[in-house]
């Protein structure tokens, strides 16, 4: 795989490819066009139809393009080089003006028609180097092509007879780019997917990898820097697992080792005097407490069950119902929507249970909804108890931090814990003011949309 990993082109290269492909392809469309097009005829007018023009007589003119008349206030500079004496005579003779107050000049061919020309020329012999012949230098000639004709009025501007504008060459390019479009466009999208293709493989592990720290590995494929980029983040990502597992087996084994110096110490203080026995007991409670917090919130987080898909309403309803049996006041919505997520459903389950147990600890009943978002689960869980100032809400999931003041001292790691899973699964845990109490929030994200059902939670979580 080192080997595939290394061959593999740099991005940079791709994307020259990828540019010097689309300039290759247009510039070959072009060329294409240019030598198979049929070539544009130069306009057609009779001697008549120019002298009509210019006496502003209506005429049939059926050419592709038309002649034109425009009065200008001075003389366009294309008429001072280039003259046709012997059209101008012509012209001065027909509209009754003297020689000096007309101009006629001839003008080549648009280069691109001269390019494409397949007519030759007397001179040379060669193909499309001259533009088709024009005014006869004998009288006035059959047919005009591409000139210009001006006339000058009595009050000094000029009356300018010539053929439309040629529009058809932009047509033409249009046409030419479209095609070339449509023929890079596949090539263009087939090598932009195969670089940026990595690039969101890329991304979403990084993604599954901020919901499930037990996602698998990138896989090291695509241009190189990819590749580089994809094995430094499984490094990373094998560092942090180690890293965070070699912390919670120590801080499992410090809680679990010093189980037995406290079980002795609680043995010793049983043999001392009630006085003194009553003092010391509390803090020994409270140690065992703590310990028993350690060790269960260790079990909780650190579960290698397999992410599946599963209805979150279902699960969540199973712990309300277990909360039903055991005599607790908890309600919830009976028309709550099917919400499916990917999880571990041992996690969720503990997750719920955690603050179901602070609702009902801090408050009489809790009250339990489960909506979704266009990409997100929702559960809330609210209580009707003393609630928490504002300073209190993001201090409470440090671990056992107590806040006692009003109500019972609230001490654990179930709002800790909580938190650790849902983050886990790439959510995250609030408290929000309630009507009375508090709310405590869950986002979840949705489960992709894909066949098949998800497992139910009564069966998975239980």
């Amino acid at each position: 795989m080192s080997k595939k990993r290394d061959a593999s082109p740099s991005l940079s290269v791709q994307v020259l490819i990828l540019t010097l492909a689309a300039i290759v392809v247009a510039q070959s469309m072009t060329l294409i066009a240019i030598r198979f097009a049929p070539v544009l005829p130069p306009p057609h007018h009779r001697f008549e139809q120019v002298v009509a023009a210019f006496r502003g007589q209506a005429f049939a003119d059926t050419d592709r393009r038309p002649l034109t008349r425009r009065v200008a206030p001075r003389l366009p500079q294309t008429f001072r080089t280039g003259g046709q004496p012997e059209m101008a005579r012509a012209l001065a003779a027909a509209l009754g003006a003297r020689f000096a107050d007309v101009r006629v000049v001839r003008h080549g061919p648009p280069a691109m028609i001269v390019a494409t020309s397949g007519g030759t020329t007397p001179d040379s012999g060669r193909q499309g180097l001259l533009p088709p012949p024009g005014f006869s230098s004998s009288g006035p000639p059959g047919n005009y092509d591409e000139f210009a004709a001006a006339l000058r009025l009595s009050d000094g501007r000029w009356l300018v007879v010539q053929p439309a504008p040629e529009w058809e060459w932009l047509r033409r390019i249009a046409i030419w780019i479209a095609g070339s479009l449509l023929v890079m466009a596949p090539v263009a999208w087939w090598l932009a997917r195969r670089i940026t293709l990595p690039i969101r493989r890329f991304a979403e592990a990084a993604d599954a990898l901020g919901q499930n720290p037990k996602a698998p590995q990138v896989a090291l494929d695509g241009p190189a820097e990819i590749g580089a980029a994809a094995r430094a983040f499984n490094q990373m990502r094998t560092r942090i697992q180690t890293y965070v597992s070699d912390r919670m087996a120590m801080v499992g084994a410090i809680s679990h080792d010093v189980g037995s110096p406290l079980a002795r110490l609680c043995f010793r203080i049983e043999r001392l005097e009630p006085g003194v026995r009553a003092r010391l007991m509390p803090d020994a409670d409270q140690m065992r407490v703590m310990l028993k917090g350690v060790l269960s919130f260790l079990k909780d987080i650190e579960t290698d069950a397999p992410r599946i898909r599963l209805d979150l309403t279902s699960l969540v309803a199973c712990a309300v119902d277990d909360r039903l049996a055991a005599g607790d006041q908890v309600a919830m919505d009976d028309e709550a929507p099917s919400v499916i997520v990917d999880g571990d459903a041992v996690a969720l389950r503990t997750l719920v249970d955690n603050l179901l147990d602070n609702a009902i600890r801090f408050g009489s009943e809790a009250r339990v909804t489960v909506t979704a978002t266009p990409d997100q689960a929702v559960v809330s869980v609210t209580d009707d108890g003393p609630g928490l100032p504002d300073s209190e809400r993001e201090a409470v999931f440090q671990p056992f931090y107590r806040y006692a003041d009003p109500g019972p001292a609230r001490m654990g790691l179930g709002l800790t814990a909580a938190r650790t899973v849902a983050r886990a699964h790439g959510g995250d845990v609030r408290l929000k003011p309630g009507a009375r109490g508090l709310v405590a929030e869950v986002t979840l994200p949705l489960a992709p949309r894909q066949g098949g059902q998800a497992l139910s939670a009564r069966r998975s979580a239980r």
